[in-house]
């Protein structure tokens, strides 16, 4: 069953729901959107590209830049600096989905298949945050202990004088 929504000038943004094996529904969700007319690549909606070209710009500006300070960090040997390249990879990679549709789009034509397992778009977007939060976590952790560890050693430096 596929439902259409048309949108200002002819823009269509797509909801397909399909029964597959065991009654398990999946739901798939255009979220680019085409134009219904011609559904090649120079004509997405102004929306389409805006939202493609961000996302597109922000994983690889992120990966470039975790890259790049990876390297640093290596270089002057810091301690703390891997952790948060590797932070904001993540959090960049978390624009991976709209990448990817926008890519499809420009390649195919059309969106992403959406309807495999619980919808490809969500699965390419949100399996970084759980990575994303634990090196947060980690990271924040490991600051917290050694403001701690400095906050003790300066306290006890005053019991000296």
């Amino acid at each position: 069953m596929e439902f259409g929504i048309e949108g200002i000038n002819g823009h269509v943004a797509g909801l397909s729901i399909e029964m597959g094996e065991n009654n398990k529904m999946g739901i798939g969700v255009n979220v680019l959107c085409i134009r219904e007319d011609d559904m090649s690549m120079l004509n997405l909606t102004l929306e389409g590209w805006l939202d493609g070209a961000t996302a597109l710009l922000i994983v690889c500006f992120g990966s470039i830049v975790a890259i790049i300070i990876l390297a640093i960090s290596r270089k002057i040997q810091a301690e703390l600096l891997p952790y948060g390249a590797i932070m904001a990879w993540f959090a960049s990679l978390l624009w991976l989905a709209p990448t990817t549709d926008f890519l499809t789009i420009l390649a195919t034509g059309h969106n992403i298949d959406n309807s495999i397992g619980g919808g490809l778009y969500g699965i390419l977007s949100y399996m970084w945050v759980a990575p994303t939060l634990i090196t947060a976590l980690y990271l924040g952790t490991i600051m917290r202990m050694h403001d701690s560890v400095c906050l003790a050693h300066l306290q006890g430096l005053e019991t000296l004088i």
